[in-house]
């Protein structure tokens, strides 16, 4: 391993390494992980998924699907979440409103999913970030995901057959 000088650091470009936001539109990916965590106005998912099988396979989007009464029936929302991603009788009817956060997360996390991405200004301790400050012509920008959709069937049963170790035509 070689390290480079200070004038060679000082003179390099700074590339953003392909974390530069995902073109606006819909992906096929897997939910990796989920975390339940506390906000405001109540608990809210944390979602990360990853694009499978396009120009974009093996890049990371989050989202948050808040549990607050606003947002239950918004793109994105709760009731977004249950009738897209969800699978048929994961959750049972009669589970409390307490617990549903958490079953919830355990439900969606490895499922097949289908999702939006839209792209925002990033806000750190409340203030719009710049990639050129203190000019600030530049926004600094992150995907993230908006809304879900029913799962394509053949998408689905491939990310299903990859998990139980079957060979399959996969297209990622």
């Amino acid at each position: 391993m070689s390290i480079p000088s200070i004038e060679e650091l000082m003179a390099g470009t700074v590339s953003s390494s392909g974390f530069d936001p995902l073109p606006v539109g819909w992906y096929n990916g897997v939910i990796t992980k989920v975390e339940v965590r506390s906000g405001a106005k109540g608990p809210y998912l944390s979602v990360e998924a990853v694009v499978h099988g396009e120009e974009f396979n093996g890049r990371h989007v989050w989202g948050m699907t808040s549990f607050s009464e606003k947002a239950h029936f918004m793109p994105g929302g709760l009731a977004n979440v249950l009738q897209s991603v969800a699978p048929e009788g994961a959750i049972p009817m009669d589970t409390g409103a307490a617990e549903l956060p958490a079953v919830l997360a355990k439900a969606i996390t490895s499922a097949a999913i289908t999702f939006e991405v839209k792209n925002e200004q990033v806000k750190r301790d409340g203030n719009l970030q710049y990639l050129d400050a203190p000019e600030n012509t530049i926004p600094e920008m992150r995907s993230k995901i908006a809304a879900y959709r029913d799962v394509d069937e053949d998408f689905e049963a491939t990310v299903e057959a990859e998990a139980a170790g079957l060979d399959a035509d996969l297209p990622f």
